[in-house]
């Protein structure tokens, strides 16, 4: 993927897709580019072009249609819900007047929404899959739209007790209560809490401390971690939960380099960075659930992989808006494999993390052929991440420092 994506949370913010299901959003987000334009950059619209979208996500524009006065649009006002086109009738300028990030719809997407026909749009999986893509994926979507895909879901405890922790009179002493009827949740909670990570100068021998000493933020996203750990048990044939497994595994390395990236960055909390680490390729699940039906696979694995590789961020996508988790963690799956990601945010943000993340762990198994992986440094992530240190660069043996932390946090989670 070479390019940034528009969140399928904020697509919801435009009139023209606020109707459409969560599931729609997202397929659609897929095909949306953020474009960026600096204060003072334009762009000029043919009346030839009017019949697409143009559509302001952030920033402040000026507006200079041709048989118009001149207007300003700010995002987030009313005007700025539809697109910047819609009063104008011939050639329009657009000016920017702050450093702007918008997107284009083509007139072909536009037209089935205005006739009201949005549900159509999920009847073309062939331009959601690709034109180049393998069958499986234009079969896999194909189901999707029929809901014969099942795809991964929080367990009811771990919902409740994210949505308990949400409540601003919640007492710890309830929550302790609620975790505790899963006593392999408490028994894994109580092991963090008692791990170098966390560890103060008495053991824990109860919940309630535990949760204490974590916090309720840490301990929402450690409960929703574990979780996910449930979700690689399958009854699939053993090709196929081979491969579950080692997705896990892979899930667990990145979760961990996240968490130790994110102790030097401190705008991005430890436990936000592993969970998204750990979610960043959950797309794969069904992807590879869903191969069963394919026997063939089982001797191409390498070919299944590069597939489902390609697209796990889609689909991965789509479960985390199902499981109505932060944009930050959505945004972050959904440009995991963007390598030059770079939105207008000054400072570093969780999706960052997860790219620099995969940069070392790509560089140390040697995944990707060298042509086919850029050069840390070339990376945005990587610059605004080293722009928190002095030397303008991450320390050198960062690795090698964190090595031991990785490995513990990988055996905490692995239990």
């Amino acid at each position: 993927m070479t390019f940034r994506q528009v969140s399928p949370h904020r697509l919801a913010d435009f009139k023209p897709f606020s109707d459409l299901t969560s599931v729609q959003q997202i397929f659609l987000s897929h095909l949306l580019e953020v474009k960026l334009l600096a204060a003072g950059q334009k762009i000029i619209i043919s009346k030839f072009d009017l019949g697409m979208g143009v559509f302001l996500l952030e920033g402040t524009v000026r507006l200079e249609p041709e048989s118009l006065r001149p207007y300003q649009v700010l995002a987030g006002d009313a005007f700025s819900q539809n697109s910047l086109l819609n009063a104008c009738q011939g050639r329009v300028s657009i000016i920017a007047e702050t450093n702007v990030e918008y997107f284009i719809v083509s007139a072909e997407h536009l037209n089935y929404l205005k006739a009201e026909m949005a549900p159509s749009i999920v009847h073309y999986p062939e331009v959601y899959a690709g034109s180049g893509s393998h069958p499986i994926v234009l079969d896999f979507y194909r189901e999707l739209e029929k809901n014969n895909v099942h795809l991964p879901s929080l367990p009811e405890l771990a919902q409740q007790i994210s949505k308990a922790i949400s409540d601003e009179n919640l007492k710890t002493q309830d929550l302790s209560r609620l975790i505790s009827s899963d006593p392999n949740l408490a028994a894994r909670l109580m092991k963090m809490a008692n791990s170098p990570f966390y560890r103060g100068l008495n053991e824990i021998t109860h919940i309630f401390d535990a949760i204490t000493r974590l916090g309720l933020d840490v301990t929402r996203n450690l409960v929703i971690a574990f979780a996910i750990r449930e979700q690689e048990k399958s009854t699939a044939p053993l090709w196929i939960r081979k491969l579950l497994l080692n997705s896990w595994r892979q899930s667990i390395q990145l979760g961990a380099l996240c968490y130790v990236l994110a102790q030097y960055c401190e705008r991005i909390a430890p436990e936000e960075a592993l969970l998204a680490g750990l979610l960043h390729n959950i797309g794969e699940l069904p992807l590879i659930v869903f191969a069963a039906q394919y026997p063939e696979f089982e001797f191409c694995k390498d070919e299944l992989l590069s597939i489902v590789s390609d697209n796990r961020s889609r689909v991965g996508s789509i479960i985390l808006q199902e499981w109505n988790l932060p944009e930050a963690l959505v945004t972050a799956v959904q440009n995991c494999d963007t390598w030059f990601y770079e939105p207008y945010e000054s400072g570093p943000v969780l999706t960052d993390i997860v790219i620099v993340a995969r940069a070392y762990n790509e560089y140390l198994q040697k995944d990707l052929k060298a042509a086919e992986l850029p050069r840390l440094e070339s990376l945005p992530s990587y610059f605004k991440l080293c722009g928190e240190h002095s030397d303008g660069k991450l320390p050198d043996t960062i690795l090698d420092n964190a090595r031991e932390q990785i490995g513990i946090m990988k055996a905490l989670l692995s239990t």
